[in-house]
């Protein structure tokens, strides 16, 4: 039976008629076409007159241009073309953003009295909020019952009344450095992950502020049912009031779609945001009936929700609006949070700061840096930096969304009442008028010149700012002090991946020195649980590139590790994250066994880590091997497993051979490895692997550096007198000798490749044609607290620099030109020997790659010494430079991007003498100087030849277990 005679026999089935299903069709689709019609009919008529603004898609509005992006710098950058104030429409929801500083004082501060209302959006207030009125004072419509609420709320937060809670912020400060202390065991474990400590003091702060209670160990806050609860609903809750992601606010069509499908049980969204609604009013009531019992009792601790309580004016209050302010004051735990993280990140790469900040402590005098009460003090440094924070790294980007209450007027446009309105904070915090240098961090700004009486934006503006805002900076003013008075933070290593238009760096930690006591044993390094996405497709510099910061945190079944290495596939969008060893706190026994995980659509919108298959029963994970992702391959050379890495005591200490290989297409293991190549060629430890691609017919992986055990188990360096490559599709190995005087012997340097335009390949580590990022580094892997004391060389740890014309640079610049040879490898080229093939199958890959280029203009030696004609000179003439590139050049810049930027360039005589492993050993400190790297320290930085930090192929290598022989390095 044909498909059409199927049709027909099913619509007699029905009962219908062809003309009566094909009506059935075409009714839904016409009402949805006149409903488009009708809506941009509403939508045209709601637009304001004489305000610009962009005009948006039918039914979505501008929605799609945001996706992806962060709305406020976006709104920042739309200002630039439609002015200060302009107009959108997020679906059917006319928006004005005020972007300026000016703006802002004329909408919200000469006509505050017509921009004191809040809107009332379809999530918040008509789901979360469902069936139940209370909701906190910042996200209330401004009414009589409003007024009240903030009234009372002011006074027991104004300036005379926060001193009354001085000994709350003293505590909580105080209990934030014994945590800090606690995590690090007294000093003696140099990173710690401050998350859960950050959280903590958020949280007191709050509970402590509103209700007189409080957490008393970190680890409360995921075993004690209520505070756990807190932090759940207070995350859903910032979720929901998100005023770009939640669609359903500004596109009414979305709604009877999303009720239909929980009706039909496709989803319990609505279901689940009116359980958080009535979740978090059950937690309020319960503290506050708690609170009342203890009032009563004449025990209660002073705190705000008290005070209120107290107050005669608040006799008039119903419950309810008792609740919705302590709603308010734990509105702001997660501000306090991620304000004092970003603070602490801060210190950590700006360590000239830092000092500037210990210094004023103890210029101070009266013993403040000793003192366990500090909140009274007033240290003009430190009170700069608090605001500086608080403007560079303002919180709320877009300042809580007001709506109109009257007519505003501006520029000869009037904005009806009821439209919704937007502080950019971002933009305001960021603007040059008011602001002189305004993408530079410099506390100093609010201590002389102009702007030492500016508007700090982090809290909003206007008749509805933040009420809580002078208790907020003092408590972050009081650990700021104590932190630094007591503190030393330090940045750690990272593993970093590049994959589209972003450098994806994994991990990360941070290190606190007390009181400037050193650890003089091995140090274990703990990784944060996030990644971070820093872009490469617009400009920025060291000092301002975490303003484009975007993050991925870890879901619980990744667990945090080190040693670990990434994968990229950039046809999927995907980066893999395999093997390492546990971070400190975590054990082998409690990682997902046979499971990796897996970062989708990274880079787009909706990004997230997920967890994938691994196939750990016939490749258990290791560390230290090579990896490099290569033509949807993830290769991993060598390597060896240890107790960390494989929950498995039988299969501890196998030192692998060959290149293990996971298809990212279709999900397939499997391992290659030549027996007939020497034992050197076959095992590798903290050595390198470039994915060459792009220069030949296939993608080639090259393997160097590094060491090898022989059969002995005795550790030996692999020289630089040979390099590995292998071809991942024919699985064909070989062992090419290089030519002149090879470095001496690195391990854990990093290192990919680059195409010059004349058709050289170099190793390089580039993030944009002929630039180069290097992020963090340490001394050695065997770290110590004497390896952390260098301060990083650049701001954020993040160096740029130009592999053309090997320099450093200020800026990283997306339209940058193409890499070329530098000159310096071009003398190295000419004065190289001729190569001798380690086969003809070899020879043969690059001299059909060179028989097809003829547009080389670089001179180089022919291959043999016949005479040629010109065309056949010509042909040949790309070979000399390929080689040099690929298999004798290569150690030459490879050793470049190990971070050895102590340059002494001179060319390397041909009759050098080549010391054994032995030798080399035994001479680290007098090895040539022409030689790149080594291990003698650079004068201009800490980056030493054994950087913690990846560049494309994504692995990190802090603290693996050590091996022998071991050199001393020069500190």
């Amino acid at each position: 039976m044909s498909l059409a005679s199927q049709f027909h026999h099913a619509l007699r089935v029905l009962g219908l008629e062809y003309g009566s299903a094909l009506l059935l069709l075409l009714i839904p689709i016409f009402s949805l076409l006149i409903y488009i019609l009708v809506n941009e009919f509403v939508r045209y008529s709601t637009r304001i007159p004489n305000l610009p603004g962009p005009r948006g898609y039918p039914l979505l509005g501008s929605l799609p241009s945001l996706r992806g992006k962060i709305p406020a710098e976006e709104y920042r950058q739309w200002a630039k073309r439609y002015g200060d104030v302009f107009q959108l429409q997020l679906g059917n929801t006319t928006t004005v953003v005020v972007n300026s500083a000016a703006a802002a004082r004329d909408f919200f501060i000469s006509q505050r009295n017509a921009t004191n209302g809040r809107p009332r959006f379809y999530v918040l207030h008509s789901k979360v909020q469902k069936g139940n009125a209370v909701t906190s004072i910042g996200t209330s419509e401004w009414d009589h019952s409003c007024k009240r609420r903030r009234k009372v709320a002011a006074t027991a937060l104004n300036k005379t009344s926060v001193e009354s809670y001085l000994p709350i912020l003293n505590l909580e400060s105080r209990a934030f450095l014994n945590d800090l202390l606690a995590a690090s065991k007294g000093g003696t474990q140099t990173s710690t992950n401050v998350l859960d400590i950050c959280q903590k003091f958020a949280l007191n702060l709050s509970l402590t502020l509103s209700y007189g209670t409080r957490a008393e160990d970190v680890k409360d806050l995921h075993n004690n049912i209520l505070l756990s609860e807190i932090l759940y609903i207070e995350e859903m809750i910032t979720k929901y009031r998100d005023v770009s992601g939640n669609y359903l606010n500004y596109i009414p069509l979305l709604r009877p779609f999303s009720s239909a499908a929980e009706f039909l049980g496709f989803s319990k969204g609505e279901k689940i945001m009116a359980d958080i609604g009535k979740r978090r009013y059950a937690y309020h009531a319960l503290l506050q009936k708690n609170l009342r019992g203890e009032i009563d009792l004449g025990v209660d601790k002073p705190c705000i929700q008290g005070n209120v309580l107290k107050d005669p004016d608040s006799k008039g209050l119903t419950e309810g609006e008792l609740l919705s302010i302590s709603m308010s004051m734990m509105a702001g735990s997660d501000t306090t949070k991620r304000s004092l993280l970003w603070g602490l990140q801060l210190l950590a790469n700006r360590q000239d700061i830092q000092q500037k900040a210990y210094h004023s402590i103890i210029d101070a005098g009266d013993n403040i840096a000793l003192a366990p009460d500090v909140a009274h003090t007033r240290i003009d440094y430190i009170d700069a930096l608090t605001k500086e924070i608080g403007r560079y790294f303002v919180v709320l980007r877009l300042a809580l969304p007001k709506a109109t209450h009257g007519h505003v007027n501006w520029s000869g446009a009037s904005i009806p009442p009821k439209t919704l309105l937007f502080l950019n904070t971002w933009a305001c915090s960021r603007d040059t008028d008011v602001f002189a240098d305004a993408d530079v961090f410099d506390p100093e700004r609010w201590l002389e010149g102009e702007d030492v009486h500016r508007h700090q934006f982090a809290f909003g503006m206007g008749g509805r700012m933040c009420v809580a805002s002078h208790v907020a900076s003092k408590a972050l003013y009081t650990v700021f002090l104590h932190l630094v008075a007591h503190f030393r933070v330090l940045p750690a290593g990272d593993v970093f991946a590049v994959l589209g238009d972003y450098l994806f760096v994994d991990g990360g930690e941070i290190s606190e020195y007390i009181d400037g006591v050193k650890d003089e044993g091995r140090n274990i390094s703990e990784a944060v649980k996030n990644t971070t996405l820093i872009p490469l497709n617009s400009k920025w510099t060291p000092s301002t590139v975490h303003n484009l910061y975007r993050y991925v945190e870890y879901p619980d079944e990744i667990q945090p590790s080190r040693d670990f290495i990434l994968w990229t596939n950039p046809d999927k969008n995907k980066m893999y994250r395999w093997a390492g060893t546990p971070a400190r706190g975590y054990s082998i026994q409690d990682r997902i066994y046979n499971s990796m995980g897996v970062l989708v659509d990274a880079g787009k919108e909706g990004m997230q880590w997920k967890t994938t298959p691994a196939n750990e029963q016939q490749h258990p994970p290791g560390v230290d091997g090579a990896p490099t992702s290569c033509d949807g391959l993830g290769l991993y050379f060598s390597g060896y497993t240890t107790k960390t890495t494989i929950n498995d005591k039988t299969k501890n200490g196998i030192i692998f051979e060959g290149m293990l290989t996971y298809n990212m297409t279709d999900s397939t293991w499997g391992r290659s490895q030549n027996t007939t190549l020497d034992l050197d060629s076959r095992r590798n430890e903290m050595g390198e692997a470039i994915c060459i691609e792009g220069l030949l017919d296939s993608p080639l992986a090259l393997m160097l550096g590094g060491s090898w055990k022989n059969e002995t188990d005795i550790a030996q360096w692999n020289n630089f007198t040979h390099v590995t490559l292998y071809d991942p599709h024919s699985q064909t190995w070989y062992d090419q000798q290089t030519t002149g005087a090879e470095p001496v012997p690195r391990d854990y340097f990093c290192a990919v490749g680059a195409k010059s335009q004349s058709g050289t390949y170099e190793i390089c580590a580039r993030i944009g044609n002929r630039q180069m990022v290097s992020v963090g580094g340490l001394g050695y892997w065997l770290v110590t607290n004497k390896t952390w004391q260098s301060p990083d060389t650049w701001p954020n740890a993040i160096g740029i620099f130009d592999l053309t014309e090997l320099k450093w640079k200020e800026e990283y610049d997306p339209d940058a030109q193409p890499y070329e040879s530098p000159q310096i490898v071009q003398e190295c080229f000419r004065d190289r020997q001729p190569v001798a093939w380690a086969s003809s199958q070899l020879e043969a890959l690059f001299n059909k790659n060179s028989s097809t280029d003829t547009t080389q203009t670089m001179a180089a030696p022919t291959m043999t010494d016949s005479p040629k004609n010109d065309s056949d000179t010509n042909k040949s003439r790309s070979i000399g430079p390929i080689v040099g590139g690929v298999v004798g050049g290569v150690v030459f810049l490879a050793l470049l991007v190990a971070g050895l930027w102590f340059l002494k360039r001179r060319r390397a005589p041909e009759n050098l003498p080549v010391p054994t492993n032995n030798q080399q050993h035994e001479q680290y400190e007098t090895k040539p100087d022409y030689q790149l790297g080594g291990h003698l320290k650079p004068s201009e930085g800490e980056l030493d030849g054994t950087m913690r930090s990846e560049l494309g192929s994504g692995m990190t290598s802090p603290l693996s277990e050590p091996y022998t022989p071991q050199p001393e390095l020069e500190d």
